[in-house]
């Protein structure tokens, strides 16, 4: 799911002079590429070859170490031919071709001496419930899953989830300590850009990390909105108690309004345990749809996703990796309520640059001329 987010242009020029301004005297600024993704999707329609392809990129630029400073820009292309676009083309298809801004921030480590820091940030932030925090804040490997993305949702307007809830506005973060080893407690006080003008926002998160176990909870509301507030809570748990085994679960509730009551149906759930018998793996994945997410009504309240996968190789270590996903959906709306796919699939590791290769059959519902559906993907790691 892509949002645009416009930050004030008074907040947005305090931010750009203190990152140039900190990168000059401190040290040099950094330019980073935070990801870069490529992949095209080959399926049949109506007898004939249609190829998709969508581009996705993120730059950062940063500099200092005592005052941290850092702008990010991305851009997201789906569908993409590439060719002219014409003065008079739709808005949403210029935007596809130029790099927005999606955030900045500057950070004051140690602050007066302490082991608190303060960031002032505007635009998209942290993320909550995904695990990633964890190699962000505490540098371990990453813990997340792998299941969703463009591979697992291809057709627009497919909603990706990443985590719980993603904080996006202006405003400031509290870290005590700022410079975590096993505990982290963020605070953040800010405007609320989902929910426009003149709504502000609270959160309130805490990490624990541990090399058996690794959790993260918030909790968080928006006001003023509807008559009583609007509120979130979420947490991610990774287990690791072998190196067989582990788990992890991923609970939340990402909207609430106390005025509307309750449903099951608003819940976040993910639930993915591993079984790692070198070299062969088996990971189940679960993923309930939440009705609401990133304060916005998805539609998808009550589907649910089961993804069953048997690989050889490990993805953080080995070059390469293969095996198998069965994917059982279930859809909340009319039609086909159930479809079932059957995928093999190939990945490889070459510094740096992932290489995703996948076939997925569409076994139910079953249509002969739309069988098959072909992935490639790169994906590059900075």
């Amino acid at each position: 799911m892509n949002r645009c987010v416009r930050p004030g242009v008074m907040a947005t020029a305090v931010l750009v002079a203190a990152l140039f301004s900190t990168a000059t005297m401190l040290s040099a600024a950094d330019v980073s590429v935070g990801s870069l993704q490529i992949y095209s999707r080959g399926y049949m329609q109506s007898g004939a070859l249609q190829i998709d392809t969508r581009t996705k990129f993120d730059l950062s630029v940063g500099g200092g170490y005592k005052f941290g400073a850092k702008l990010s820009f991305g851009m997201d292309t789906t569908n993409a031919d590439f060719a002219a676009v014409p003065s008079t083309a739709p808005a949403s298809t210029i935007l596809q071709r130029v790099l927005l801004f999606n955030g900045a921030e500057v950070t004051a480590k140690r602050l007066l001496g302490t082991r608190i820091g303060l960031t002032y940030f505007v635009g998209l932030n942290d993320i909550f419930g995904s695990g990633s925090v964890f190699s962000d804040r505490f540098g371990t490997e990453p813990v997340g899953t792998d299941f969703g993305g463009y591979l697992t949702y291809p057709t627009p307007p497919a909603i990706e989830y990443d985590g719980v809830y993603r904080v996006s506005g202006t405003g400031i973060r509290v870290s005590i300590p700022s410079d975590p080893k096993g505990l982290l407690v963020d605070g953040y006080l800010y405007t609320d850009a989902y929910l426009g003008t003149g709504v502000y926002a609270a959160d309130l998160r805490i990490a624990v990390n541990t090399e058996p176990l690794k959790v993260a909870a918030f909790a968080g509301a928006s006001f003023p909105q509807s008559p009583y507030g609007l509120y979130r809570a979420g947490f991610f748990l990774f287990a690791k108690p072998t190196d067989i085994a582990q788990f992890l679960v991923a609970l939340g509730l990402p909207y609430w309004s106390p005025a509307d009551g309750f449903s099951a149906q608003q819940l976040y759930v993910l639930f993915e345990p591993r079984l790692r018998l070198n070299p062969f793996s088996i990971i189940v994945t679960v993923f309930w749809h939440p009705s609401y997410y990133l304060e916005s009504a998805t539609n998808e309240g009550g589907a649910f996703d089961a993804n069953l996968r048997f690989q050889i190789g490990n993805e953080l270590k080995d070059p390469a990796v293969f095996g198998i996903d069965g994917l059982l959906t279930h859809s909340s709306t009319g039609g086909n309520a159930v479809a079932i796919s059957a995928s093999p699939f190939l990945r490889i590791n070459a510094t740096g640059v992932i290489w995703d290769f996948k076939i997925a059959a569409q076994l139910i519902p079953f249509d002969f001329q739309s069988l098959f559906t072909g992935y490639i993907g790169i994906r590059t790691e900075f």
